[in-house]
């Protein structure tokens, strides 16, 4: 059976005495190749690369207060077709209308509460996020007095 030892000899060539075999073959030089260019990656900009400088002017962005407006109006749609289209024509289905309008109603407040901490927190324009707390506020009093004077869900 050969060992690794029976491998075909070659003279050493670092110290110049004894014999090497294949396996202890020195490595070929290593070559630095650039990485390919990736074409999603752009450096931030900063002191070593030009890039548009950040400002402190407020952003109107607030994802959170868009998409509690988005659904108070939603909620109102879906409220009225229930009262006016739904009732006369299938009362189960407007019923089941109207807690989806006031599901709505439930997690546009709560968006809009994030939209006011995103628009305490970042410094963006908070006109947006107050209006919709105080709309999906009012809104849901005014479901909430529907339900209690029994007119809702009836």
């Amino acid at each position: 059976m050969p060992s690794e030892h029976d491998a075909e000899p070659f003279p050493d060539q670092i110290t110049g005495r004894g014999r090497r075999f294949e396996d202890d073959r020195p490595l070929p030089p290593v070559t630095y190749r650039p990485p390919p260019p990736s074409a999603g990656y752009r450096p931030h900009p900063g002191a070593y690369v030009d890039g548009r400088r950040a400002t402190l002017m407020p952003l109107p962005k607030n994802g959170p207060a868009k998409a509690s407006l988005i659904l108070i109006v939603s909620s109102l749609i879906s409220a009225a077709s229930a009262f006016w289209w739904l009732a006369s024509a299938n009362p189960a289905l407007a019923d089941l209308v109207n807690l989806v309008s006031i599901a709505l109603l439930v997690a546009a407040f709560i968006l809009a509460i994030v939209g006011v901490v995103v628009a305490v927190g970042r410094p963006t324009k908070m006109g947006l996020s107050v209006f919709a707390l105080v709309a999906s506020s009012f809104l849901l009093i005014g479901v909430v007095v529907l339900i209690g004077r029994g007119l809702a869900l009836a």
